[in-house]
């Protein structure tokens, strides 16, 4: 028989996150909205290919 707390190995039970802004305190959350990201897509040619161009993700 172990002498283990058990509570030691149960998972958390939600996330936190940390924000930390420059020289500002430290900003804990569980929960954010109102985010957006937008990934405009890139032409890609292989070899400076004239027939084909394959789109791709560019910079977020």
């Amino acid at each position: 028989m172990t002498t283990d707390n058990q509570d030691e190995h149960l998972p958390i039970s939600s996330f936190y996150f940390r924000l930390e802004w420059g020289s500002q305190d430290n900003l804990d959350f569980q929960e954010a909205s109102g985010l957006q990201t937008e990934i405009e897509p890139i032409d890609y040619r292989k070899n400076d290919s004239a027939v084909s161009a394959r789109k791709l993700p560019g910079m977020v």
